[in-house]
């Protein structure tokens, strides 16, 4: 009866609650602001949209700016151009919204040609050189020839892009570059609600873009984005980042072998070598060096973002690419375990091409989707937490998988010097800071070693089982330790 009760109650409260109005929750790093739109179009789903911020007020704006992204995206496709997006509903409540209706009154300004006049009355705004920095990274990205050490990646590229757009424009775009100081890039980055890493991508894109100012252009002495400190996480630090421990490696890898598809396997390639997802989905047979036991890490399999002169994404390009950096090129020596799996599906594959009476290619991918295709690492972001849900695993990613190789090889000892050429990095620091993991059981064993040089084996031996007598006396207490109705009750 109390269920049928209280069913009901919650089918009520649903039904009071509004398409379109805004909850607000507390978190512990301060308010979320949320609501479900009702969109007004046949089968499509209802998207329910989430906001942070340090405070409320942050929080409605935020959640505004993102309702209205929304809104602009769905008149801008061609399927719902000529439709309402909001149910007249949902756009009662959302109307009775100040932060929203103020968003709504910037875009209608914005399209009637308001703030490309306030635009135009600013004599150096830092969009465009923004948008110049963008091109010349883009332009620098398309050069072949000689490989610089740290050639920009087309997926950088892309990225710097995706951000400039979604954060630096809206917000400095039409600000005159000349007289944008410290104090206002700093008080922006500090109203920021995203990881010290994103936050760090937005400080270099208008650091770059302010090096056009300063060194190209002579507008000003310094560039205000210069020696700004972003804070570090404990992430940033070293600390806490996933990786699997030397006797769970063993576990996953008779997983994957057992699972037996070919993302399994691509897995499975990447845990023994260290790799980076885009590393591995571009493995190729003829990288495999059987006789030497030699995995040539030399390619990567990327989907990239293609974009005209204009920075107008006109479509994407998968393929091969080059390497994050020159010290990515490596050779890493291949594992038995690997050795054997390898050649295994080698053999099969092999098979299968005699069977269709094809002749084989080295230069073939070594590990393709059921499309005949290498994989793309977005791809492989969605498999993982697939395989962990069918596997009942611990949650790991596909870079935990990458740093899980570095601890273990640290963990058995390998110097840091040939850790760090082994993980491809350009410097050593990288390594220290992020894939350097102590494990448990290392730390045991190195406290037990500083144990030994201040102890003689016999003094250390008399001190354990000091401690095991103690231990044991603690325990035996505990047990006969019950209450007394449990002593009358047995």
């Amino acid at each position: 009866m109390e269920r049928i009760i209280s069913s009901q109650k919650t089918k009520l409260q649903k039904e009071r609650t509004k398409k379109g109005q805004i909850s607000i929750r507390n978190k512990k790093t301060g308010k979320e602001a949320r609501v479900t739109l009702q969109l007004n179009i046949p089968g499509a789903p209802n998207p329910r949209i989430s906001k942070y911020g340090a405070n409320e007020s942050i929080a409605r704006k935020r959640l505004a700016e993102a309702i209205l992204l929304k809104y602009i995206e769905l008149q801008k496709s061609k399927e719902f151009a000529n439709i309402e997006v909001f149910s007249p509903e949902c756009q009662i409540e959302l109307n009775k919204f100040d932060e929203y209706m103020e968003c709504v009154r910037n875009s209608q300004l914005k399209a009637n040609g308001e703030r490309e006049k306030i635009k135009n009355e600013v004599q150096h705004p830092i969009s465009l050189y923004v948008e110049r920095m963008i091109k010349t990274r883009k332009r620098l990205s398309e050069q072949k020839g000689i490989r610089k050490k740290r050639k920009i990646s087309k997926k950088t590229v892309t990225n710097y892009w995706q951000t400039a757009k979604k954060q630096v424009l809206p917000y400095f775009g039409d600000k005159d570059a000349v007289t944008i100081t410290k104090e206002e890039i700093e008080d922006y980055l500090e109203s920021l609600d995203y990881s010290p890493k994103y936050i760090k991508d937005i400080k270099m894109i208008l650091k770059l873009s302010f090096d056009i100012v300063v060194n190209e252009e002579k507008l000003r002495p310094d560039n205000p984005a210069e020696k700004i400190v972003i804070q570090s996480s404990k992430k940033s630090l070293g600390i806490e980042i996933e990786h699997l421990e030397q006797d769970r490696q063993e576990v996953w890898l008779d997983i994957f072998e057992k699972d037996g598809r070919q993302w399994a396997y691509l897995f499975e390639a990447i845990l023994l070598t260290g790799a980076r997802p885009e590393e591995g989905c571009g493995y190729k047979w003829k990288a495999m060096d059987f006789e030497k036991d030699i995995v040539h890490i030399n390619n990567a399999y990327q989907d990239n973002e293609i974009y005209d002169e204009n920075m107008e994404r006109i479509g994407h390009e998968r393929g091969d690419g080059e390497l994050k950096t020159a010290e990515s090129y490596r050779d890493v020596p291949m594992h038995p375990r690997l050795k054997r799996m390898l050649l295994m599906l080698k053999a099969k594959k092999m098979a299968e091409y005699k069977a269709k009476g094809k002749k084989w290619d080295e230069n073939e991918y070594v590990f393709l989707n059921i499309y005949g295709l290498p994989f793309v690492p977005e791809n492989l972001t969605n498999k993982m937490p697939q395989f962990i849900k069918k596997y009942d695993l611990e949650h790991m990613t596909t870079y935990g998988l990458r740093h899980s190789f570095a601890t273990l090889c640290s963990t058995m000892g390998m110097p840091p010097e040939v850790l760090h050429v082994i993980m491809g990095h350009a410097d050593f620091d990288t390594t220290r800071k992020y894939y350097i993991h102590i494990t448990e059981e290392r730390k045991k064993n190195e406290m037990m070693k500083l144990y030994m040089k201040q102890n003689s084996e016999q003094q250390l031996q008399s001190l354990i089982a000091e401690s095991d007598k103690y231990f044991n006396a603690i325990r035996e207490l505990r047990v006969q330790d019950i209450r007394p109705e449990k002593r009358l009750a047995s």
